[in-house]
């Protein structure tokens, strides 16, 4: 838990503040940190300054504290006089001397007077508009040390043009950070290395640590507004009593007035009695006598009136004085409960797990694990049946799998189609039952719901969305079914816009005619003849009147949170035109099979069709292309998806990573298989093709076995010429293998070979490079500097005669004779960086599919160990496909991109990890690396290094480890090529425990 004893400090600064509620935090923060130097931008009445100054001088801290503002406002904090500097330097000099300090000026004005490295706290809160806070960090973050901690406010609000959320969202992925939702809103960043262990443990927290964290934070902090509540009408309290006061004189003036006349009266009458000569003119002054008295008592009796309003007032107050310091005292109570409760816990754990007890039912446990093992297999051999085409089918590929490779290939084939028990593959027990994920994690509770309602409400525009539904002949109870998940949508602007193709089904038609009658927000267009699928969605788009497009089939289901996510995501991104989603089936009575996508995939996409369903499309771009084409039918989602992108930026498609979208699997369905549908794959080869003509890219499209697509690219007539660079140290029999391998079997010529020998002393291997040196493409360079492999490469690159340089080690050897014409296929694209080829293990399993950034801490192989002939996850252990990173062991790339990002990092990563830092350099600027499986090697991994087992070889590897976390840490936790919902311990694409979609209300849907 990330709260210590001062936190429940009482803040003795009240005053009104968006920032009451944040500092307990910045007294655990000051604690932690315990700052040289903090740094505020933006202080107006400086609650927040003076909470750390507060906090120094508590924690008897040597902090010194700067303030920094004009005091003279602005448009978000409004704007004010003098008095507010005047009152706050004040209380500063008599509370906090030689702690706090003022500084009068802008803050580019400012910056200047703290050296670079110096800052330990900074804390952003000026002007609110997205470019102002934008330049404040850039401007800032010089000054930062290493240990430092930047503080943003009102991270949460986002009307007008308060942009703080923005730039939030923005850098909260490039940094450790942390953000509280109560108050406005509070980013914490935490751009220094060596920033305390703390710190950075309430970053890398769990969901749940977070949420009790802020719970807690907001808790207390809410203690600070009920403490403010209570000194305003404690105020409110000294106004009243002053105005009794004032009334009160005023009624004894008018008493003592009334007396005075009295008197005066009195006179007059003796007057009289003496000089009856000036009786009338007594008389007349004593009428204006009486009405003069008479109005000073309506005024009296106003003012009493008055004085008892008040004191019911006085009395009202009092009485929320009582209930709010009740309040108060009930929250105190149930804090120190769940503290209590806490303990009661820890303890309760610890005394069962070390009780005999839990010892002596240790066998019990693992009886209980095999149980579950065997219902596992009973659970997933029907579904492995029926997918297979029923058990005879099923029987005869067991049965040549078992021929062609024996009970090990057979057990790997099982466990790589994601039917093995977990047990037998090192996961834990329901580690791939995707039932059991979904009640762990899909479950959309009270709150969640809650959470969804409120978010809606907040938003200033709500996006209609059409949903577009072409209808023949389906089975009506699934028709109903379809139409029921989207009336059952938590977001409730969208129009289901439903285009009947001539149905010949007289029920669906009856049933059709109702459905505008059950809902206004529903659409039925009837067409006189029918058209086929194309023709029927256009029908559809026609009668659509919102700005999204959302494409809906006829038998499939909505989850009741799709659109929210949907219309989440337009709200936020005003430059989106196309969102996709993450999809699974529903066989009517449970979900399974669910296609966890990557970010957007352009070569995946010429691969299969990665968008599909839940797909949403800007209406006006749809329009523009024309919609749907005839001709293109079974494959019209995917002709569309590869029209609509091109020419499309990649922050303008959106990829949601839940699973919002049910294909139904049932008789004649796509979603049970594509062979019932299989002039869909013709149609779709068509429309792969048509794309790349498109866009002036040559090649064609060839079908492979699994209904899937393999593009190959043209080669020019003049090919370019490419560099193979190979590190070696004496290994001459590996290194012979691969030179023969590389100069027989590629069919690519245009090519050079450059042998960097590092230190070789083997008679034979200096006798080979000897030898081959005299041949006309292949040069020797000698380095005997210690072993780097970057180093090496980087050394022999700048010495390459190519345009293209290919990494190679020296234990390859080439499988197909078109590797190099392949690989060169993509790389002579424009805007592809690094493309990686297909190893295998010399026993066929695979050893590089590509690499996958974030699995075991830093990156690991995509499909590692995949037997031969095995599909893999969706097929993408043999698709062609974008990726982060690719191994340094083959791998193409134009010369001038190498040298454009520096090469390999030869000081900070010398053997380990720098083609993967390598790759995630080329990406950022602005390239994309591409896998190709059809460009295959044999890789005889480390056989001339060796492993990573001796003391030095541990400290090097531990140290490049660190250097990657702490470089890519952001990076490396969210690759665009993987899926939040898919783990990082496995390198197998089975499902994360937990889904890493912190911050929504479920974790999955």
């Amino acid at each position: 838990m990330f709260l210590t004893q001062n936190a429940l400090d009482p803040a003795r600064h009240i005053r009104l503040s968006a920032w009451l509620e944040h500092a307990p935090f910045a007294f655990w923060l000051m604690q932690q940190i315990r700052p040289e130097v903090v740094v505020e931008l933006g202080t107006h009445n400086g609650f927040s300054f003076l909470s750390f100054c507060q906090a120094a001088k508590l924690s008897n801290l040597s902090s010194r504290i700067y303030a920094v503002d004009t005091w003279q406002g602005d448009e978000h904090a409004g704007f004010y006089g003098q008095e507010i500097f005047d009152s706050l330097e004040s209380e500063l000099r008599q509370e906090y001397p030689g702690i706090g300090l003022m500084l009068r000026s802008t803050f580019n004005e400012a910056r200047p007077q703290f050296a670079d490295g110096s800052v330990d706290i900074l804390h952003i809160d000026g002007r609110h508009r997205y470019e102002d806070v934008l330049e404040d960090f850039q401007t800032w973050k010089g000054v930062l040390s290493d240990k430092a901690v930047v503080l943003f406010h009102d991270t949460r609000v986002q009307s007008g043009d308060f942009g703080v959320w923005k730039l939030w969202a923005e850098i909260e992925k490039e940094y450790p950070s942390f953000e509280f939702f109560h108050g406005n809103g509070l980013g914490v960043l935490v751009p220094g290395k060596n920033a305390p262990m703390s710190i950075k443990a309430i970053c890398n927290a769990n969901a749940e640590e977070k949420a009790l964290t802020r719970s807690l934070y907001a808790r207390l902090g809410s203690l600070n507004s009920i403490e403010y509540q209570l000194s305003f009408a404690r105020e409110n309290l000294r106004e009243v009593g002053e105005q009794c006061r004032l009334l009160t004189e005023d009624r004894n003036r008018v008493v003592d007035a009334l007396e005075q006349k009295r008197q005066e009266l009195v006179s007059h009458q003796h007057a009289l009695e003496a000089a009856g000569v000036e009786r009338d003119a007594v008389i007349i002054e004593r009428d204006a006598v009486h009405s003069e008295r008479e109005t000073l008592r309506d005024q009296l009796s106003f003012q009493t009136e008055a004085g008892i309003a008040l004191e019911a007032r006085l009395k009202l107050e009092l009485e929320k004085l009582e209930h709010v310091e009740a309040r108060v005292s009930q929250l105190q109570t149930e804090l120190g409960q769940a503290y209590a409760r806490i303990g009661q816990l820890d303890t309760a754990i610890t005394k069962f797990q070390s009780s005999s007890s839990w010892r002596l039912t240790k066998p019990y446990r693992w009886l209980g694990h095999q149980l579950k093992r065997a219902k596992h297999l009973l659970r997933v051999v029907p579904g492995m049946v029926r997918r297979n085409g029923g058990l005879l089918r099923f029987m005869s590929k067991v049965i040549r799998l078992l021929m062609r490779e024996g009970p090990k290939g057979l057990l790997s084939a099982w466990r790589y189609n994601n039917a093995v028990p977990a047990a037998l593959v090192d996961h834990r027990d329901d580690e791939r039952d995707y039932s059991s994920w979904l009640n762990k994690y899909a479950s959309l509770d009270k709150v969640a719901k809650q959470r969804i309602e409120t978010e809606i409400s907040s938003w200033e525009s709500q996006p209609l969305i059409s949903i577009i539904m072409p209808v023949y002949n389906p089975p009506l109870d699934l028709l109903e079914d379809a139409v029921n998940s989207v009336r059952s949508q938590m977001y409730p602007r969208w129009e289901l816009c439903i285009a009947d193709d001539c149905s010949t089904d007289k029920r669906v038609r009856k049933y059709l005619n109702t459905l505008s009658g059950l809902d206004s927000r529903i659409k039925v267009e009837f067409r006189p003849k029918n058209g086929h699928i194309s023709e029927a969605s256009n029908s559809a788009i026609n009668i659509a009147t919102g700005e999204w497009i959302a494409l809906f089939d006829q038998d499939d289901l909505l989850t009741s949170d799709a659109l929210f996510y949907v219309a989440r995501e337009i709200v936020r991104n005003k430059d989106v035109k196309l969102i996709y989603s993450d999809e699974d089936k529903f066989d009517g009575s449970k979900r399974y099979d669910p296609y966890f996508k990557p970010d957007w995939n352009p070569d995946l996409l010429r691969s299969h069709n990665l968008v599909c369903h839940l797909g949403v499309y800007k209406l006006d771009r749809i329009q523009e292309i024309g919609g749907f084409r005839k001709g293109l039918e079974g494959a019209q989602d995917h002709d569309l998806v590869l029209r609509f992108s091109e020419g499309l930026q990649t922050n303008e498609i959106v990829h949601i990573p839940r699973v919002l979208y049910h294909w139904r699997s049932h008789s004649g369905s796509t979603a049970q298989s594509t062979d019932n549908k299989s002039y869909a794959v013709t149609a779709g080869q068509k429309a792969i093709q048509d794309h790349l003509d498109r866009i002036g890219l040559p090649g064609q499209v060839d079908i492979l076995p699994t209904n899937m697509y393999r593009v190959k690219y043209d080669l020019p007539e003049a090919l370019p010429l490419v560099s193979i660079v190979i590190p070696t140290r004496n290994g001459v029999e590996l290194l012979r293998q691969c030179i023969n391998s590389v100069v027989d079997k590629t069919i690519y010529k245009n090519y050079e070979i450059i042998i960097i020998d590092n230190n070789s002393d083997d008679v034979n291997a200096l006798n080979y490079f000897e030898e081959i040196g005299k041949t006309e493409n292949i040069k020797i360079i000698r380095d005997e500097s210690p072993f780097n492999y970057s180093a090496l490469n980087n050394k022999a690159v700048a010495q390459a005669n190519g345009e293209f340089i290919v990494l190679m080690n020296n234990d390859i050897e080439v499988i197909s004779p078109d590797w190099l014409s392949e690989m060169m296929g993509l790389a002579i694209q424009k805007n592809v960086g690094a493309v990686g080829a297909r190893l295998w293990y010399p026993d066929d399993r695979l050893q590089h599919g590509g690499v996958i950034l974030g699995i075991g801490g830093v990156a690991g192989h995509s499909h590692k160990f995949l037997p031969k002939g095995a599909h893999g996850y969706f097929s993408r252990g043999e698709l062609t496909q974008t990726l982060s990173a690719v191994t340094a062991a083959c791998l193409l790339i134009r010369k001038s991109v190498y040298e454009e990002v520096g090469g390999l990092d030869e000081e900070n990563l010398k053997v380990a990890f720098n083609d993967v830092d390598f790759c995630i350099r080329v990406r950022g600027a602005g390239y994309r690396n591409v896998w190709t499986p059809y460009a295959e090697l044999y890789h005889h991994e480390s056989a001339t290094r060796g492993h990573e087992d001796t003391p030095e070889k541990k400290e090097r590897f531990r140290s490049e480890v660190l250097y990657m976390l702490d470089r890519w840490k952001d990076v490396l936790s969210s690759d665009p090529a993987y899926n939040p919902n898919l783990t990082l311990e496995y390198e197998d694409f089975s499902l994360a425990w937990p889904p890493r979609n912190d911050g929504d209300p479920t974790l999955a849907s």
